[in-house]
């Protein structure tokens, strides 16, 4: 079993112990899900030298919590150990740019663990121009890295940055949604917005995320004036803003048709996403959108300006709209339908959650040397008579009937292939049956117990 580490190489909230959507752990839920071990490295700047704590949080995905010094935002690491303890064999960095990234190299070049890199960005998005020009500067010498590593980006736009830089872009891999942490939202719409004290006769836009510029919150008054009484909004979140834009709410006489709620539960966030008509982001720098993905999950569809994430997540006029300014925003709420947020729940199921994010690995190969034939669950039968593609979650797993698909086995040890093209050909039209089914390429395939007994593939 291959060893994925996923260091966050930020001091934030984010990595927190119980903190709600890490990212790093919504990868490494999908490597375990596809037979790899995952451990995911936060820094706690407050811990002594030497005092690295663990906590396993399911099978095969373990995070441990590690000394780091702090620069700003910036996370150092005291010790690397934990990579040696876990035996890892290969590192996955999601820090988009982060200084850190050349002392993680140096340590993965020198005891021999694969080292690639995720962007999301690649200059600084600080608001202080002198902070943003440092950081750029300092940045700089992560391009020999990425020129030499394999080094994936976010978003189509962040990969044309790669290549004006001329560090070659391995691909586009995006960040995904990690749906094991999505409470379910319990209730047909009517009776979250009876739940939630929200008017069974209105239109509600929902917007989610912090209230400081970068956001744009205040855009959210001049488009609640172009929209008809019938609209009213809800704005979820805090930030440097929330005063500001409470008085402009009161300015222009909008306050009775917008609920300001500095923080809730995740899970009454849910049920606002389900109980509202469209989602809205303001922020024409969106880097991806987490809170975006989480809406069109829930079916709620999107009015984004255009930016890197939204650019990728969004098909304009299919599963939402993209637009420019605050007057198109504000016509194309009105245009949003039911049928635009089943089409975004599609979106994210498709092709933003974590499992279709990550890179496939396929473990075990060797064990199906000497089957006659081998079995695939192409899909699930459910009670109501329905098939699905996808898997099946909670209480809808339990009754599923799963559909088989037979193929030819291959009848001899695998054990010793090193290279795709040797393998037998049942094995390789094997392998190439489950890429058509699950739309990602498999690029390491294990064949056998010992640490190189695997195929990782061009």
């Amino acid at each position: 079993m291959r060893t994925i580490a996923i260091p966050q190489l930020y001091c934030g909230a984010s990595g927190k112990k119980g903190a709600y959507n890490r990212q790093e752990v919504g990868l490494a839920r999908a490597f375990a899900a596809l037979g790899c071990r995952a451990v995911v490295l936060y820094p706690d700047p407050d811990a002594a030298p030497e005092a690295v704590t663990s906590e396993d949080l399911e099978p095969n995905v373990r995070i441990y919590y590690v000394p780091a010094r702090k620069a700003g935002v910036s996370a150092f690491y005291r010790t690397w150990q934990p990579l040696l303890n876990e035996h890892v064999d290969a590192v996955h960095v999601m820090g988009d740019n982060a200084l850190g990234v050349p002392g993680l190299y140096r340590f993965c070049r020198d005891h021999d663990i694969f080292f690639y890199s995720q962007l999301g960005a690649i200059k600084s998005t600080s608001e202080n121009p002198v902070m943003r020009a440092v950081m750029d500067l300092l940045c700089r010498r992560n391009l020999a890295i990425y020129r030499k590593t394999p080094t994936y980006a976010k978003t189509p736009a962040v990969a044309a940055q790669l290549e004006q830089l001329h560090v070659p872009c391995a691909g586009v891999m995006p960040v995904g949604l990690d749906t094991a942490i999505i409470p379910n939202a319990n209730g047909e719409k009517h009776e979250l917005r009876e739940f939630l004290k929200l008017d069974p006769k209105a239109n509600y836009l929902v917007f989610v995320g912090r209230l400081d510029s970068y956001k744009r919150p205040l855009d959210l008054v001049p488009v609640l004036e172009a929209l008809p009484r019938s609209w009213n909004a809800v704005v979820i979140g805090q930030g440097s803003l929330t005063g500001e834009l409470q008085d402009a709410l009161r300015t222009h006489k909008l306050e009775n048709r917008c609920t300001c709620i500095p923080q809730l539960p995740n899970a009454t966030v849910q049920a606002y996403y389900h109980a509202c008509d469209v989602f809205v982001n303001f922020n024409d720098g969106e880097i991806f959108g987490m809170s975006l993905l989480e809406a069109m999950y829930a079916g709620c569809p999107p009015v984004a300006r255009h930016a890197p994430g939204p650019d990728l997540i969004i098909e304009n006029g299919i599963s939402g709209y993209l637009c420019d300014t605050v007057a198109e925003m504000a016509a194309a709420l009105d245009k949003t339908t039911d049928a635009m947020g089943h089409a975004a729940q599609n979106r994210v199921n498709e092709h933003f959650l974590w499992q279709n994010s990550a890179e496939l690995a396929l473990t075990l190969l060797d064990v199906l040397d000497y089957m006659e034939e081998v079995p695939i669950v192409t899909a699930y039968k459910l009670t109501d008579g329905t098939t699905t593609t996808r898997f099946p979650m909670g209480k809808t797993l339990d009754d599923a009937q799963p559909v088989v698909e037979k193929v030819p086995g291959w009848h001899c040890d695998i054990t010793g292939v090193r290279k795709f093209e040797d393998l037998p050909q049942a094995a390789q039209n094997y392998v190439k049956r489950l890429e058509e089914l699950v739309g990602c390429k498999i690029k390491y395939i294990s064949v056998g117990p010992e640490r190189d007994a695997c195929i990782m593939r061009e």
